[in-house]
């Protein structure tokens, strides 16, 4: 290594003026790039806010309360129509009456002597009488629980109403010759009849007059029953008071002539039932 010529230590000397010079400015360069490389991560989390979607939750919310899920007077003043409550369905005022059905103490039509009878025709006709239950604002709840007590009720047999009728006669003969005539015919006939009754008390008007009209078609029904039983017992009378006969058969032949009346009558009051559905038509 050889000594500087003195244009080379010229040179040297205006090289360390101008480090003298730079050596600020590259120190301000240098901390700025190393500020620059500091504050990169936090560049990088403000980025990361931006995302469409969150995955830490702010502390606003966190803390905002949850919107409630019963009703409050806030959701009351402006509901929307996805949370506005349904109207409340009112339980009907019956919904919860018991049936109460009432076994009726009903006995069947029972014979009725008729030679012990007077001449004529005898009719026992029993007042109604009645199975009851508590009725219901809707007619047709009404109508199975009338049916529904009307299985209890053995004379029934599955019906709603009943009307049970029994038919007896007695007759002697007065010989005239070689022929008799029949003679004091007696005619007994024993009627009684059994209705359904709904208790509509407490009930509104129209629901009661809805099961007043169903009782009233079935109560005039079982009453053409009764007119039928009573005709045909006339008519068997009438029938008997003209028999005349050989006195050896008149006795056989005037009961086969009753027993024919007895046959048509339960024909007809068949054919009445199939008519009109018993009562309901």
């Amino acid at each position: 290594m050889g000594f500087l010529r003195p244009k080379g230590r010229k040179i040297v000397r205006i090289w360390r003026r101008i480090q003298i010079i730079l050596a600020p400015v590259i120190s301000v360069i240098v901390l700025n790039a190393t500020l620059l490389a500091v504050s990169q991560p936090t560049q990088s989390a403000v980025a990361l806010k931006d995302e469409p979607v969150e995955i830490v939750h702010t502390t606003e919310f966190a803390q905002k309360p949850m919107p409630p899920t019963s009703t409050s007077v806030q959701q009351a003043d402006a509901p929307s129509k996805a949370t506005e409550a349904a109207p409340t369905v009112q339980p009907s005022r019956v919904s919860y009456r018991p049936v109460s059905c009432v076994e009726s103490a009903f006995q069947p039509a029972a014979r009725i002597d008729a030679y012990s009878a007077k001449p004529g025709v005898t009719i026992v006709e029993n007042t109604p009488s009645y199975y009851t239950f508590n009725g219901d604002e809707n007619l047709s709840e009404t109508l199975r629980r009338a049916s529904q007590c009307a299985r209890q009720q053995l004379a029934l047999k599955g019906y709603d109403g009943v009307t049970t009728y029994s038919l007896a006669w007695a007759f002697d003969y007065q010989k005239v010759g070689d022929v008799c005539n029949v003679k004091n015919v007696r005619v007994t006939q024993h009627i009684a009849v059994l209705l359904p009754a709904a208790d509509m008390s407490g009930l509104s008007a129209e629901a009661t007059a809805q099961w007043s009209a169903v009782q009233g078609r079935l109560a005039a029904h079982e009453n053409e029953h009764v007119v039928l039983d009573i005709s045909y017992a006339q008519e068997m009378h009438k029938v008997l008071s003209l028999m005349t006969g050989s006195c050896a058969s008149i006795s056989k032949e005037a009961n086969a002539a009753a027993n024919e009346v007895a046959v048509r009558l339960q024909a007809a009051n068949n054919l009445l039932d199939h008519a009109t559905g018993h009562g309901m038509h």
